[in-house]
């Protein structure tokens, strides 16, 4: 394990909608821009449906800065779990979904480092954020904006159906 990055971040919310509504809007790795605070555009980059396997390419921002990452789809679990490793850094992200009663469902997004974290990465967090440990608060906050937007788009959509 490198040392310095946390094994794994997690971050989850309680959504009013129920769990495929939810798992419709997350498994469409393109809708990303629209939540999270610092993804500005993800281009899918093989052909077919999303599943094990896909490959995409991300634009990235945090504060003035702007960089790139490549992802694979590791994990595609339909209705329950979505999962992308970005090759740069080598960490894991993942998007799962759980039914917890009628109408209400669990998302957790979670970083993991199943690898540890590239030595380059951890010096570019050190460089730019100041610290690992500042790096990963930012991980986490961006996680809670995240769940925040998802949660405010499928509450809407499910009331306005109701």
């Amino acid at each position: 394990m490198t040392p310095n990055a946390s094994p794994v971040i997690e971050e989850d919310a309680l959504i009013d909608a129920d769990p495929d509504d939810v798992w419709r809007r997350i498994a469409d790795p393109r809708a990303m821009s629209r939540w999270s605070p610092q993804v500005l555009r993800t281009r899918v980059t093989t052909q077919g449906p999303v599943g094990v396997g896909t490959r995409m390419r991300n634009l990235n921002r945090g504060g003035l800065l702007l960089w790139t990452t490549h992802a694979q789809v590791v994990r595609f679990d339909p209705g329950v779990e979505f999962a992308i490793k970005i090759r740069e850094n080598r960490t894991v992200w993942s998007y799962r979904v759980e039914p917890v009663s009628s109408g209400t469902s669990r998302l957790a997004i979670r970083r993991e480092t199943p690898d540890g974290v590239s030595r380059i990465a951890l010096r570019l967090e050190r460089l730019f954020w100041r610290s690992v440990p500042r790096f990963e608060s930012r991980l986490r906050a961006g996680m809670r904006t995240t769940l925040a937007r998802i949660k405010r788009e499928c509450e809407r959509t499910a009331h306005a159906r109701d």
